[in-house]
């Protein structure tokens, strides 16, 4: 389980770190 919760945070951080300006952008275009 704490293996999988690890991977899964790592995942998640990098999937953040790529889509994060993205992200931002949608955001900005919601409000």
């Amino acid at each position: 389980k704490d293996l999988r919760r690890e991977s899964v945070r790592e995942i998640v951080n990098l999937t953040w770190d790529r889509s994060a300006d993205e992200v931002l952008k949608v955001y900005k275009q919601l409000i």
